[in-house]
């Protein structure tokens, strides 16, 4: 299996860090023979640290066919839909996610925060996206509560604990 992972990885933030370490571990546990790529600022310093495939976040080549050959896509970890601190962050990681619905890949939503979200056209593009992925965890019941109000509806939704406090250290 091929696994794509998105999420702020390579800016040096421990608990993001931490968070993809955990994901990497739980996946490797399920299957060994898992072929994880994980979208990163820096890609080489991902790679070593993660002994997982890395590509920058903003190769648009490398990730459309990356995209191509991958069985599941992973937005994951932090709060990665939200418009408080950059609504050009909220459209670079929900374009990622309509980039892997189109492709006709499996999406997850894991273990993430969600929100604050405003205005009506990144709810609207929120809602719609969402409501399109196939399954969603997150890592709080606000987070919860926020995405029901969005009105996200049709994958179920679980919540879940920051996979940070199950990571595994030597």
């Amino acid at each position: 299996m091929r696994v794509l992972i998105s999420g702020y990885y390579g800016f040096g933030n421990v608990g993001d860090e931490a968070v993809l370490q955990s994901m990497v571990q739980g996946l490797r546990r399920v299957d060994p023979s898992i072929e994880i790529t994980v979208l990163s600022v820096v890609p080489q310093l991902t790679k070593e640290l993660n002994q997982v495939n890395a590509i920058h976040r903003f190769d648009w080549k490398k990730i459309f066919f990356t995209m191509l050959r991958t069985d599941v896509f992973v937005s994951g970890g932090g709060t990665l839909l939200q418009n408080a601190t950059s609504t050009r962050s909220f459209l670079y990681y929900i374009g990622l996610i309509l980039l892997a619905k189109f492709m006709r890949k499996r999406v997850v939503i894991f273990a993430q925060g969600f929100g604050p979200l405003k205005g009506i056209f990144s709810r609207t593009l929120a809602r719609m996206v969402l409501n399109r992925v196939d399954l969603i965890t997150l890592r709080d019941r606000v987070s919860y509560r926020e995405i029901a109000r969005l009105g996200v509806r049709k994958p179920k939704i679980y919540v879940t604990a920051d996979p940070s406090l199950i990571l595994k250290t030597p």
